[in-house]
């Protein structure tokens, strides 16, 4: 999801960039690897805490699997990140107007139908049945995977830890949601102080 952080942060995040082989590297592969290991060595096993008794049983196991920071492991995640980033910038080429998939075949820029005063074209089309046909075996690929594991037998856990983790992460991710809100005003601010001096 990294290349779509210009989505929800446009004033910080260039579409472009992060939708680039350059921003492979310059954003998917440094913000993935601190999301991942934020993830597994801070909320993880939190997050796992609070799930309904049923769940928690199952992914107790995978909560408690230790993310080695190896060379090694670190690179495996590297190569994992490449891979879905590229990926999801390749499939993007071809179901969004601007992209390179779009441009070299026109046919997906061609108004496939009509909705009261919206065309539909054939990359949008393309771009919600992706959806639609991969979510689904996704979802349920997921949840076979969660009940294969085993059921762990149920303990009274001591919840107070775990609620102040996910308190705090809660805290921090809204301290950073503001400053980026916030930072994006000013860069928009400065931007239109520098139009209105150059007129």
């Amino acid at each position: 999801m990294i290349p779509d952080l210009s989505g929800y942060f446009p004033r910080i995040f260039d579409y472009d960039t992060t939708h680039s082989m350059r921003g492979l590297m310059t954003h998917a592969v440094p913000l993935g690897l601190v999301a991942f290991y934020i993830f597994h060595l801070i909320l993880k096993r939190p997050l796992i805490d609070i799930l309904p008794d049923g769940l928690r049983r199952r992914l107790r196991s995978t909560s408690e699997k230790r993310v080695v920071v190896h060379p090694i492991e670190i690179l495996i995640v590297v190569v994992c990140l490449i891979m879905g980033a590229f990926t999801h910038i390749f499939w993007d080429s071809f179901t969004h107007g601007n992209g390179w998939g779009v441009r070299t075949f026109p046919v997906l820029d061609e108004v496939a139908t009509d909705f009261p005063g919206r065309p539909i074209r054939v990359f949008s089309i393309l771009q919600h049945l992706s959806s639609v046909i991969f979510l689904p075996p996704l979802l349920l690929g997921f949840f076979w995977w969660i009940y294969q594991q085993p059921l762990a037998p149920s303990q009274d856990r001591d919840r107070r830890h775990t609620h102040r983790v996910v308190a705090w992460a809660g805290i921090i991710m809204l301290a950073i949601g503001a400053w980026l809100y916030f930072h994006s005003l000013r860069s928009n601010h400065i931007q239109v102080t520098a139009m209105a001096a150059l007129r």
